[in-house]
């Protein structure tokens, strides 16, 4: 870090906010609870797209204590619905073809989901299993969750120490890099509309607000992975650290339990081809040799070493997803 480095200018963010997580999307899909009501008067539906699902309080706990009955069968064969699209969304989808020219559209596209038994079975699992961790389910974790539902646009400042004023190059790859992965993820969504998990199963209970879009393939895991592909190519040192954040931003989704495993594993296997996309723009690698002159000089350093808390006898060892 410079000696001469300013502070953090983030003034400019609030914008990104309907951009980030194009999942950050969630940030522009308008999906609000019911209206509080008063004495006398009827519930009014909220303006917008319709309510696919919203957190509530106790509903994991009925399909957790049912007293020895079954729980809730997953139901298989549904698509995501086209009524509950967020409008703004839907159009972006329909107009982000027109920016995946000749054939990358074939070269981005992850395939077709997998809806056999065994891999719907394997994702809802998965996802119940996240939910009953304690660690996985901490306080922290729950606001890091709500907090990257709106936007992971400071995540990435934070670890890049970038803005509109420090590291400017490094903060428009990044904005395009996101802006771009919104825009391919939305073409996909559009194209395969499959289902949330709730819609799969309601025993799985969101944390958040299922957004107003379909599920496959996640959005803010190919745009994380998108940003942490980028930053590889232009300062290697940082690509341990540029790994975990858009691991960790594409588990929060599924911890959420707004994306299958399945979604971010297509995330990633559309990087690569995304990443190629980019390059072929001369104003990105324009951005991208003025990011590396930003970094110039960067190198790895290991870090002291963290205090461990010796752990007790018998205490069985953390999640190796966390």
């Amino acid at each position: 870090m410079k000696a001469d480095q300013r502070p953090l200018d983030i003034s400019g963010m609030d914008g990104m906010d309907g951009m980030d997580g194009m999942d950050g999307m969630d940030g522009m899909d308008g999906m609000t609870g019911p209206r509080s009501r008063s004495r006398g008067q009827a519930c009014c539906p909220p303006p917008g797209p319709p309510v696919l699902s919203v957190p509530l309080p106790g509903w994991h706990e009925i399909f957790t204590t049912l007293d020895g009955k079954p729980p809730p069968n997953l139901i298989a064969g549904t698509s995501f619905p086209d009524g509950a699209w967020d409008p703004s969304l839907k159009t972006s989808a329909i107009s982000a073809a027109l920016m995946l020219p000749g054939n990358w559209e074939k070269k981005c596209d992850p395939g077709k989901p997998d809806y056999g038994e065994r891999a719907l079975f394997a994702d809802a699992q998965a996802l119940i299993v996240y939910r009953m961790d304690p660690v996985l389910n901490s306080a922290v974790r729950r606001d890091e969750i709500m907090a990257q539902a709106q936007t992971f646009v400071p995540y990435w400042a934070n670890l890049l120490s970038c803005s509109t004023g420090y590291h400017p190059a490094t903060w428009s790859m990044m904005l395009l890099a996101i802006h771009v992965g919104g825009q391919i993820a939305l073409h996909y969504k559009l194209k395969y509309k499959r289902a949330r998990p709730v819609q799969l199963w309601t025993a799985i209970a969101p944390s958040i607000r299922t957004p107003g879009h379909p599920s496959y393939p996640s959005g803010h895991a190919l745009q994380a992975h998108l940003v942490a592909e980028c930053v590889k190519g232009v300062v290697p040192a940082m690509a341990p650290a540029a790994d975990a954040l858009a691991t960790r931003i594409a588990l929060n989704r599924e911890l959420a339990g707004v994306h299958y495993p399945s979604d971010t594993a297509a995330s990633k296997r559309i990087v690569p081809a995304a990443h190629e996309l980019l390059r072929t723009l001369p104003a990105f690698r324009a951005i991208e040799e003025d990011a590396r002159h930003e970094w110039a000089g960067a190198m790895a350093m290991q870090p002291p070493p963290f205090p461990v808390p010796v752990p007790e006898v018998g205490t069985p060892p953390p999640p190796s997803a966390i």
